[in-house]
């Protein structure tokens, strides 16, 4: 029935065919949140075994964390291999046009990782990875997520990748003002440097152009007084 008011109604052969492609297709979404969730666990059990060889404990709040770490593949590639994982973690399926989620994680997979993005607002050059990856469009989707957790949480990660970027923008733009304010206090201490240069070339030459004049002056003395007597 639901088939028939979605897609028409149907001729037998169409019907049956249609059935098994929508069968197909939910086999295939279901493989693929189980596939999901085998790697979040298994991605949540070497990172705690990792803490506890390393002799850290390992709390009840950081257990269903996933750390997430801003190292790029290497290359050209500047953007974190882990932030693209997470966009493929939480958008399976992708983004439509208006930059919501074809289809919602569940929040078993979706809230450890989530939990793992509040370290990334202390990354640098934060808006430049959220919108390569798209990161950023997925938490603000997921604010309207059906479980409540995963909306709140949403909206924290939101709130706080906006006031960062916001603080990283004014922090970029206060140093090009002073790279700027530099570039012209050194052009002026270079320009003042060649004036005084100048000056003292200009002073120099003024002082040679003196003592010729001076000798000038003895020479033609010298030669205008009559010869001394030899006898």
């Amino acid at each position: 029935e639901n088939a028939q008011r979605r897609y028409g109604e149907q001729f037998e052969e169409r019907k049956a065919r249609t059935m098994r492609q929508l069968t197909e297709a939910l086999k295939q979404k279901v493989e693929d949140d189980e596939r999901n969730k085998k790697k979040v666990s298994k991605s949540l059990e070497a990172q705690k075994e990792k803490k506890m060889g390393a002799g850290t404990k390992v709390g009840k709040e950081d257990s269903d964390v996933i750390v997430l770490e801003d190292q790029a593949m290497g290359g050209d590639d500047e953007i974190p291999a882990d932030l693209k994982w997470a966009f493929r973690v939480l958008a399976p399926y992708g983004l439509e046009d208006s930059g919501a989620l074809l289809v919602n994680p569940p929040a078993s997979q979706a809230l450890p990782l989530m939990k793992g993005l509040r370290v990334v607002s202390s990354w640098p050059d934060l808006q430049k990875k959220l919108q390569a990856t798209q990161v950023g469009k997925v938490v603000n989707s997921l604010r309207h997520h059906s479980d409540p957790n995963v909306a709140a949480l949403a909206r924290e990660l939101v709130a706080s990748f906006r006031v960062e970027c916001q603080k990283q923008w004014k922090q970029r733009k206060e140093m090009k003002a002073t790279e700027k304010l530099n570039d012209r206090t050194n052009q002026k201490a270079i320009s003042e440097e060649q004036s005084t240069e100048n000056d003292k070339t200009m002073e120099n030459q003024q002082a040679i152009s003196e003592e010729q004049t001076e000798l000038q002056d003895l020479v033609r003395r010298a030669a205008a007084a009559d010869p001394a007597d030899p006898a």
